[in-house]
């Protein structure tokens, strides 16, 4: 799911006559920068290409998957090394154990929703009282 933030940059970005309101044209441009970016904002992908460069040991515009788990920790990511292979399979699509921009931006991408999905499970079993909030005697 798109965060606020980046709906609001990306209808800023599509909606030509300025109106807040978008046609059918600037929708179907919308949905096309959505897939293009995989739910970054423009910040966002600034710091993944930050973090692709920094990775990128050979300067050769790819990563390899082996440095994968060293950049998510880089980033506080708690993924498990099956968790980072598996998801590093499924999108590098040639198979050669190095993931080029787009296929590293899809692997961030679904490790963040792996992340998200943690996270929510933590919360749903602090919040004792099934409040959907989590009060101070809820938080360990």
């Amino acid at each position: 799911t798109p965060s606020e933030e980046l709906l609001t940059e990306v209808i800023e970005t599509v909606d030509e006559d300025g109106s807040g309101a978008i046609t059918f044209d600037e929708f179907n441009q919308l949905m096309e920068m959505l897939s293009r970016t995989q739910g970054f904002t423009r910040r966002q992908r600034d710091d993944l290409e930050k973090l692709f460069a920094r990775f990128d040991q050979e300067k050769a515009q790819h990563v390899s998957v082996t440095c994968l788990p060293a950049a998510l920790s880089f980033l506080g990511y708690g993924s498990s090394l099956q968790e980072v292979r598996a998801v590093a399979e499924d999108v590098d699509l040639d198979g050669g154990g190095k993931l080029e921009w787009g296929e590293f931006i899809i692997f961030m991408r679904r490790i963040g929703e792996l992340e998200r999905q943690r996270l929510m499970v933590v919360f749903e079993e602090s919040d004792s009282d099934g409040s959907g909030s989590l009060e101070a005697d809820e938080v360990e």
